[in-house]
């Protein structure tokens, strides 16, 4: 299936971008059809649900996502996630964000996959990880970057509160969503 970029038109360039287009694509049926397009460029970015074993929790974060006050209170439990910088990989990025966000140092993460957030408004991939940890793996205390007003607060939620979170629309956040029911699978499995 073919595609063209007819029109272009920058929205906004900053350190978010927004396009107008017209687009001309091919159709199932192999003729041609145009559509008027605009989308959000913000780069890609990733996230990780974090195991510590040891205690039968798993890691993840509350934190302040003004959008989300639209719908909701605003405050919101995620994995630790970020965006990518040109040039990073996947892995090196959520590797310092666990870092600067809850204090832990991990050296392996295994990826669960990556998915497209809004593929009719976004270009955004979300990379995400999985990863053991220990409590001896905390060598910092976290909170987010210095000077980029982040205040976040280490949640650590029992196995044995996972479904509870889940089915009652605890957890919003289709990333943490994503990762949590992967990790119901993956403790099925070993169970």
């Amino acid at each position: 299936m073919k595609f063209r970029e007819k029109k272009i038109e920058w929205l906004y360039k900053g350190f978010f971008e927004f396009k107008k287009l017209i687009v001309e694509f091919e159709t199932f049926e192999g003729d041609y059809k145009e559509a008027n397009v605009e989308y959000f460029h913000r780069g890609d970015s990733c996230c990780i649900l974090l195991n510590q074993s040891e205690t039968k929790e798993l890691l993840l974060v509350e934190q302040f996502r003004f959008p989300t006050t639209i719908n909701d209170s605003g405050w919101i439990i995620e994995l630790v996630a970020g965006s990518i910088d040109k040039g990073e990989t996947p892995e090196d990025s959520i590797k310092w964000e666990i870092k600067e966000e809850i204090g832990y140092d991990v050296k392996e993460v295994e990826k669960i996959g990556h998915y497209y957030l809004s593929p009719g408004g976004t270009t955004e991939r979300i990379f995400i990880f999985y990863a053991d940890v220990k409590q001896t793996d905390k060598t910092t205390s976290g909170g987010g970057k210095l000077g980029e007003s982040e205040n976040i607060k280490l949640v650590k939620l029992p196995y044995s509160k996972v479904d509870n979170q889940l089915n009652k629309n605890q957890i919003i956040d289709a990333k943490t969503t994503i990762a949590l029911q992967w990790f119901q699978k993956k403790l099925s499995l070993i169970e």
